[in-house]
């Protein structure tokens, strides 16, 4: 039986952005990047000057629903009615939809 492997990481000023912007996150996961073949996923929301601030990090073998909901919950970014734009990955609608958020693709692979 192998057991899955999943860090998630939010440090005190992380968790401040995402209770102030989080009604809007972006999640856009690394391919194929790090020597474990994991997946890094950061967490990133917009804030009142229009800059990207991390506000949660997840580390994991796989682009899934199950992790990505726990990550949403966990750094409280599970706002029903706020937005969570991705890319074309198959976990993000599924994990926006348990939150009641809406999902929306990033313009470039809306374009694809």
């Amino acid at each position: 039986m192998s057991q899955r492997l999943s860090t998630m990481v939010q440090t005190v000023q992380m968790s401040q952005y995402a209770t102030v912007y989080g009604d809007f996150t972006i999640v856009d996961g690394t391919h194929n990047t790090t020597a474990y073949n994991l997946k890094l996923m950061p967490f990133t929301n917009v804030d009142c000057l229009g800059k990207c601030v991390i506000s949660g990090v997840l580390l994991d073998e796989s682009e899934n629903t199950a992790t990505v909901s726990e990550a949403l919950r966990l750094f409280r970014l599970a706002v029903p009615g706020a937005t969570l734009m991705t890319d074309g990955g198959s976990a993000y609608p599924g994990a926006a939809s348990t939150a009641c958020m809406l999902h929306i693709l990033c313009s470039y692979h809306f374009q694809q």
